[in-house]
Order: C-alpha cells, then sequence, then structure tokens
C-alpha cells in the first residue's frame, strides 16, 4: 500500500474488453494524475500481465471474450505470488443485484457500477490505495 502522498504513482491494472469503457477510465485516471496505468483488453492478457508484474490495485470490467471477469479474477488469486492473494481487485458491473455477490465470491474485494462516475471511480481507488504514513 501507499501513503497519501504517493497514491498517484499506484501501479493499477484497467482490464475491460469494451475499448470505450477502458478510454474513460484512462482518462479519469490520468486527470487524477494517476501516472502508472496500463490497460489491458481481455482476461488472458491480465492475467499475463500479473504473472510477470506488480499492481497494486486491479479494475476489471464483466469480459465477454475468451475469459468472464469470475474466471479472470479467480487466476489472479490463483497466481503463486503472496501479492495476488490480497491485491485489491474492484469489479466493474453493470447490475449490483445481478453481480455483487458473484465476483466477491470469485475474489473481487468491492464493485464499483458501470457507468463509471468520476467520484466513485477516485473514491475506491482513494479508499484501497491510501494509507496512513506509520509514525516512527
Amino acid at each position: 500500500m501507499r501513503c497519501l502522498m504517493e497514491i498517484n504513482s499506484a501501479r493499477i491494472l484497467v482490464v475491460d474488453d469494451v475499448a470505450a469503457c477502458t478510454a474513460i477510465i484512462m482518462k479519469i485516471l490520468k486527470e487524477n494524475s494517476f501516472k502508472n496505468v496500463i490497460s489491458a483488453s481481455n482476461g488472458v492478457d491480465a492475467i499475463s500481465l500479473c504473472a510477470n508484474s506488480e499492481f497494486d490495485l486491479v479494475l476489471i470490467g464483466p469480459g465477454r471474450s475468451v475469459l468472464n471477469s469470475f474466471e479472470t479474477i479467480g487466476t489472479i488469486r490463483d497466481i503463486p505470488i503472496p501479492l495476488f492473494k490480497k491485491i485489491p481487485i474492484i469489479a466493474m458491473i453493470k447490475d449490483e443485484k445481478d453481480s455483487k455477490e458473484e465476483v466477491l465470491f470469485a475474489g473481487a474485494t468491492d464493485v464499483i457500477l458501470k457507468p463509471i462516475k468520476k467520484e466513485d471511480l477516485v473514491g475506491i481507488l482513494k479508499k484501497y490505495l491510501e494509507k496512513e504514513p506509520k509514525e516512527d
């Protein structure tokens, strides 16, 4: 986790197979000075990136091509690197009623509803990335 002054340097992976959704999220992150953001257009690419890189948080859409979000989240959690057992994975879902329990059961940490609102996205990033500096 990062302290308040370093939140904008957090390494974030955005996974969505809808290019327009990815573009909106990337724009919001850029406008809020997040500098280390990488995107993947499907679950297979996301899993490959996670297996070869370290991230502080993963944002993942429902996924309709190759792997769905449940499969992708489960596979990321199963990567044999301790970081991926606890990394915040935020599932971007369309309908809280239908998907929330399923993605949380699959291993997501939290959910955010689509269409993504700037204030909701920034709020959830702060919730999982901010950490008060340790006192000596």
